[in-house]
């Protein structure tokens, strides 16, 4: 296994993943929406808490033209359904016509949209979930962590986006 071990991983020069003391290097960001967002994320990647930044407004893309990422490689997001939904278009003000399309190239039908066109988009998620539709929420994560990774705003870091379902404190789907 050495010979196929990329060189940064060993030897005096490696980079460290992880400190032994299970906390990571500061390359790392994790943005989320609520504490339940952290607990999930937590759960999964134990991550040290010095990691994690809570944003507990809905401006996400506000928040990260904000952030300083000049020594940030990788970036989390863990959010929910209204962060997937903005970073996804990368919009903040959301227009029904802009979620059906988006909701239509991630996999759905005219039809299955229609029931929700006169409410709020919230109204979208539990159909989905409780449909068992992951396929098209993990579209909808893979898009916005190529939109994460795309964007100006930022230098070029390696992002992911976790989509957590509040009540449950658990991620239900990810760009992973």
């Amino acid at each position: 296994m050495k010979g196929n071990a990329p060189e940064n991983l060993e030897g005096p020069n490696a980079i460290p993943l992880c400190r032994c003391d299970g906390s990571l290097p500061s390359e790392i960001m994790v943005l989320a929406d609520s504490k339940a967002s952290i607990t999930a994320h937590r759960e999964l990647f134990r991550f040290s808490e010095g990691v994690y930044m809570l944003f507990d407004g809905k401006e996400v893309i506000d928040e990260l033209n904000r952030i300083q990422n000049g020594r940030i490689r990788s970036l989390h997001v863990s959010g929910g359904w209204g962060w997937l939904l903005s970073l996804a278009l990368w919009k903040q003000d959301m227009r029904w016509g802009d979620i059906m399309l988006l909701l239509g190239n991630a996999g759905m039908e005219r039809e299955e949209l229609m029931p929700f066109r006169n409410g709020p988009p919230e109204d979208i998620f539990p159909a989905l979930y409780y449909g068992k539709r992951f396929d098209v929420l993990r579209r909808l994560c893979r898009r916005a962590r190529k939109n994460l990774e795309e964007k100006p705003l930022m230098t070029p870091v390696r992002a992911d986006f976790h989509l957590v379902e509040p009540d449950l404190s658990q991620i239900v789907a990810s760009s992973l």
